[in-house]
Protein backbone atom coordinates (compact mmCIF):
# COMPACT_ATOMS: atom_id res chain seq x y z
CA UNK A 1 0.00 0.00 0.00
CA UNK A 2 1.59 3.40 -1.20
CA UNK A 3 2.32 5.56 1.93
CA UNK A 4 0.82 9.37 1.67
CA UNK A 5 -0.22 11.55 3.99
CA UNK A 6 -3.72 12.67 3.78
CA UNK A 7 -4.21 16.40 5.12
CA UNK A 8 -7.19 18.99 5.62
CA UNK A 9 -8.07 21.94 7.72
CA UNK A 10 -9.77 22.96 10.51
CA UNK A 11 -12.25 24.26 8.46
CA UNK A 12 -13.49 20.51 7.82
CA UNK A 13 -15.11 20.17 11.74
CA UNK A 14 -13.79 16.78 11.66
CA UNK A 15 -13.73 15.16 14.82
CA UNK A 16 -10.70 14.72 16.60
CA UNK A 17 -11.83 10.84 16.85
CA UNK A 18 -12.27 10.86 13.10
CA UNK A 19 -9.03 12.43 12.94
CA UNK A 20 -6.75 9.85 14.76
CA UNK A 21 -8.53 6.99 14.12
CA UNK A 22 -8.32 7.24 10.33
CA UNK A 23 -4.69 9.49 10.54
CA UNK A 24 -5.48 12.40 9.30
CA UNK A 25 -3.34 15.88 9.67
CA UNK A 26 -5.23 18.34 10.39
CA UNK A 27 -4.08 22.13 10.28
CA UNK A 28 -5.69 24.77 12.34
CA UNK A 29 -7.41 27.70 10.72
CA UNK A 30 -7.12 31.18 13.03
CA UNK A 31 -9.91 32.09 15.03
CA UNK A 32 -9.22 35.87 16.25
CA UNK A 33 -11.13 35.88 19.72
CA UNK A 34 -11.52 38.97 22.52
CA UNK A 35 -7.33 39.91 21.55
CA UNK A 36 -6.23 36.34 21.13
CA UNK A 37 -5.20 34.71 18.11
CA UNK A 38 -6.38 30.63 18.48
CA UNK A 39 -5.17 28.15 16.23
CA UNK A 40 -8.20 26.03 15.95
CA UNK A 41 -7.29 22.14 18.39
CA UNK A 42 -10.97 20.98 18.37
CA UNK A 43 -11.74 23.11 21.21
CA UNK A 44 -8.93 22.53 23.63
CA UNK A 45 -7.62 25.55 23.80
CA UNK A 46 -10.99 27.56 23.29
CA UNK A 47 -13.89 25.02 24.12
CA UNK A 48 -16.95 25.25 21.91
CA UNK A 49 -19.43 26.08 24.98
CA UNK A 50 -17.17 29.09 26.01
CA UNK A 51 -16.90 30.57 22.02
CA UNK A 52 -21.07 30.27 21.26
CA UNK A 53 -21.93 31.90 24.37
CA UNK A 54 -19.52 34.42 23.79
CA UNK A 55 -20.67 34.91 20.18
CA UNK A 56 -24.10 35.07 21.97
CA UNK A 57 -23.52 37.79 24.37
CA UNK A 58 -22.08 40.04 21.47
CA UNK A 59 -18.86 38.93 20.86
CA UNK A 60 -17.60 39.41 17.05
CA UNK A 61 -14.98 37.49 16.16
CA UNK A 62 -12.61 37.21 12.72
CA UNK A 63 -10.67 34.79 10.95
CA UNK A 64 -7.96 34.19 9.31
CA UNK A 65 -6.31 32.03 6.85
CA UNK A 66 -3.77 29.34 7.26
CA UNK A 67 -0.50 31.07 5.97
CA UNK A 68 2.15 30.02 3.15
CA UNK A 69 4.80 29.46 5.70
CA UNK A 70 2.57 27.25 7.89
CA UNK A 71 1.89 25.25 4.82
CA UNK A 72 5.19 25.28 3.67
CA UNK A 73 6.25 23.80 7.13
CA UNK A 74 3.88 21.02 7.30
CA UNK A 75 4.39 19.83 3.88
CA UNK A 76 8.21 20.19 4.09
CA UNK A 77 7.91 17.87 6.91
CA UNK A 78 6.56 15.00 4.62
CA UNK A 79 8.78 15.65 1.87
CA UNK A 80 12.06 15.47 3.46
CA UNK A 81 11.06 11.90 4.47
CA UNK A 82 9.78 11.14 1.05
CA UNK A 83 5.86 10.77 1.35
CA UNK A 84 3.03 12.15 -0.80
CA UNK A 85 0.85 14.25 0.13
CA UNK A 86 -3.28 14.81 -0.66
CA UNK A 87 -4.67 17.92 0.51
CA UNK A 88 -7.97 18.66 0.58
CA UNK A 89 -8.60 22.50 1.40
CA UNK A 90 -11.29 24.66 2.39
CA UNK A 91 -13.35 26.32 -0.55
CA UNK A 92 -11.68 28.71 -2.77
CA UNK A 93 -14.59 30.78 -3.27
CA UNK A 94 -14.89 31.73 0.95
CA UNK A 95 -11.10 31.51 1.89
CA UNK A 96 -7.92 32.16 0.57
CA UNK A 97 -6.46 29.19 2.34
CA UNK A 98 -6.78 26.83 -0.75
CA UNK A 99 -4.29 29.52 -2.66
CA UNK A 100 -1.90 29.56 0.15
CA UNK A 101 -1.22 26.25 -0.11
CA UNK A 102 -0.99 26.07 -3.60
CA UNK A 103 1.99 28.92 -3.56
CA UNK A 104 3.92 26.64 -0.55
CA UNK A 105 3.49 23.48 -2.92
CA UNK A 106 4.76 25.47 -6.14
CA UNK A 107 7.51 27.37 -3.58
CA UNK A 108 8.71 23.23 -2.45
CA UNK A 109 8.40 21.94 -5.88
CA UNK A 110 11.52 24.71 -6.76
CA UNK A 111 13.22 23.17 -3.37
CA UNK A 112 12.60 19.49 -4.42
CA UNK A 113 11.79 18.54 -7.79
CA UNK A 114 10.98 15.19 -7.27
CA UNK A 115 8.54 16.00 -4.46
CA UNK A 116 4.84 14.25 -4.69
CA UNK A 117 2.22 17.67 -3.53
CA UNK A 118 -1.21 17.49 -4.77
CA UNK A 119 -3.97 20.29 -3.78
CA UNK A 120 -7.61 19.77 -4.08
CA UNK A 121 -10.36 22.51 -3.57
CA UNK A 122 -13.12 20.27 -1.97
CA UNK A 123 -15.65 23.78 -3.00
CA UNK A 124 -16.96 22.90 0.19
CA UNK A 125 -16.89 23.94 4.39
CA UNK A 126 -17.47 22.61 7.70
CA UNK A 127 -18.16 18.91 7.38
CA UNK A 128 -19.42 19.33 3.55
CA UNK A 129 -15.37 19.78 3.11
CA UNK A 130 -14.58 16.85 6.10
CA UNK A 131 -17.19 14.62 4.45
CA UNK A 132 -15.04 14.34 1.75
CA UNK A 133 -11.93 13.79 3.60
CA UNK A 134 -13.51 10.94 5.35
CA UNK A 135 -14.05 9.16 2.10
CA UNK A 136 -10.71 10.12 1.06
CA UNK A 137 -9.69 8.76 4.24
CA UNK A 138 -11.34 5.01 4.28
CA UNK A 139 -10.46 4.96 0.26
CA UNK A 140 -6.89 5.56 1.50
CA UNK A 141 -7.77 2.98 4.21
CA UNK A 142 -8.59 0.47 1.36
CA UNK A 143 -5.01 0.24 -0.55
CA UNK A 144 -6.10 2.97 -3.17
CA UNK A 145 -2.49 4.99 -4.38
CA UNK A 146 -2.36 9.05 -3.47
CA UNK A 147 -3.62 9.37 -7.29
CA UNK A 148 -6.53 7.43 -7.25
CA UNK A 149 -7.95 8.88 -4.30
CA UNK A 150 -6.90 12.43 -5.70
CA UNK A 151 -9.21 11.27 -8.42
CA UNK A 152 -12.40 10.40 -6.98
CA UNK A 153 -12.55 13.57 -5.14
CA UNK A 154 -11.79 15.78 -7.87
CA UNK A 155 -14.61 13.05 -9.93
CA UNK A 156 -17.15 13.14 -6.76
CA UNK A 157 -16.40 16.10 -4.72
CA UNK A 158 -19.77 18.06 -6.38
CA UNK A 159 -22.22 15.30 -4.80
CA UNK A 160 -20.95 16.34 -1.63
CA UNK A 161 -24.44 18.20 -0.39
CA UNK A 162 -23.94 21.36 2.03
CA UNK A 163 -27.54 22.80 3.72
CA UNK A 164 -27.62 24.89 6.75
CA UNK A 165 -29.88 27.54 8.76
CA UNK A 166 -28.26 30.10 10.93
CA UNK A 167 -30.29 32.04 13.92
CA UNK A 168 -28.63 35.28 12.73
CA UNK A 169 -27.98 36.76 9.10
CA UNK A 170 -25.02 39.68 10.44
CA UNK A 171 -22.75 37.43 11.49
CA UNK A 172 -22.72 36.14 6.98
CA UNK A 173 -23.01 39.72 6.51
CA UNK A 174 -19.54 41.04 8.41
CA UNK A 175 -17.75 38.05 6.76
CA UNK A 176 -19.24 39.47 3.39
CA UNK A 177 -20.91 36.62 2.37
CA UNK A 178 -24.59 37.61 2.29
CA UNK A 179 -25.37 41.34 1.34
CA UNK A 180 -26.27 44.12 3.69
CA UNK A 181 -29.61 44.17 2.32
CA UNK A 182 -30.62 40.47 2.28
CA UNK A 183 -29.28 40.60 6.17
CA UNK A 184 -31.32 43.35 6.76
CA UNK A 185 -34.37 42.26 5.52
CA UNK A 186 -34.28 38.86 6.89
CA UNK A 187 -33.79 39.81 10.07
CA UNK A 188 -36.54 42.78 10.37
CA UNK A 189 -38.98 39.83 8.60
CA UNK A 190 -36.92 37.08 11.01
CA UNK A 191 -36.47 35.03 7.89
CA UNK A 192 -34.16 31.80 8.46
CA UNK A 193 -33.34 31.28 4.82
CA UNK A 194 -31.92 27.54 3.93
CA UNK A 195 -28.31 28.45 2.09
CA UNK A 196 -26.90 25.68 0.70
CA UNK A 197 -23.10 25.75 -1.04
CA UNK A 198 -23.00 25.23 -5.13
CA UNK A 199 -20.19 23.48 -7.25
CA UNK A 200 -18.41 26.62 -7.40
CA UNK A 201 -18.23 26.72 -3.43
CA UNK A 202 -20.28 29.30 -3.25
CA UNK A 203 -22.74 29.88 -0.73
CA UNK A 204 -26.29 30.39 -2.09
CA UNK A 205 -30.13 30.54 -0.94
CA UNK A 206 -32.48 27.72 -1.28
CA UNK A 207 -36.13 26.56 -0.48
CA UNK A 208 -35.44 23.01 -1.21
CA UNK A 209 -34.95 19.86 1.23
CA UNK A 210 -33.74 16.54 0.67
CA UNK A 211 -34.01 13.01 2.71
CA UNK A 212 -31.09 11.19 3.99
CA UNK A 213 -30.57 7.41 5.65
CA UNK A 214 -29.89 7.05 9.48
CA UNK A 215 -26.33 6.77 9.18
CA UNK A 216 -25.53 9.72 11.20
CA UNK A 217 -22.70 11.33 12.47
CA UNK A 218 -23.00 15.32 14.91
CA UNK A 219 -20.24 17.46 15.48
CA UNK A 220 -19.62 21.06 16.93
CA UNK A 221 -19.29 23.61 14.17
CA UNK A 222 -15.84 24.74 14.96
CA UNK A 223 -14.74 28.71 15.53
CA UNK A 224 -13.95 29.72 12.21
CA UNK A 225 -16.94 28.90 10.34
CA UNK A 226 -18.98 29.47 13.59
CA UNK A 227 -17.56 33.30 13.30
CA UNK A 228 -19.21 33.67 10.32
CA UNK A 229 -22.25 31.70 11.01
CA UNK A 230 -22.98 32.18 14.29
CA UNK A 231 -24.54 30.25 17.49
CA UNK A 232 -28.05 28.37 16.59
CA UNK A 233 -26.64 27.37 12.99
CA UNK A 234 -28.12 23.82 12.43
CA UNK A 235 -26.09 22.02 9.29
CA UNK A 236 -26.72 18.89 7.04
CA UNK A 237 -24.31 17.45 5.06
CA UNK A 238 -24.50 14.30 2.79
CA UNK A 239 -23.71 12.90 -0.39
CA UNK A 240 -26.21 13.02 -2.99
CA UNK A 241 -26.50 12.48 -7.30
CA UNK A 242 -25.26 16.42 -7.58
CA UNK A 243 -23.94 19.21 -5.24
CA UNK A 244 -27.15 21.87 -6.46
CA UNK A 245 -30.55 21.14 -5.87
CA UNK A 246 -33.04 21.17 -8.78
CA UNK A 247 -34.94 23.84 -9.32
Amino acid sequence: MENFALITDSASDLTKEIVNDLDIKCIGLVCNFQGREIEEDFGKTLPYKDFYDAVRNGAQPTTAQINTYRFREEFEAYVKQGISILYISLSSALSGTCNGAMIARNELLEEYPDADITVVDSSAASMGEGLLVYKAALLRKEGKTKDEVANWVEENKNRFCSFFTVDDLNHLKRGGRVSATAAAVGSLLNIKPVLYINDLGQLIPSNKARGIDSNIKMNYIGSVVGSHTGAGTIALFFMGKQKEPLI
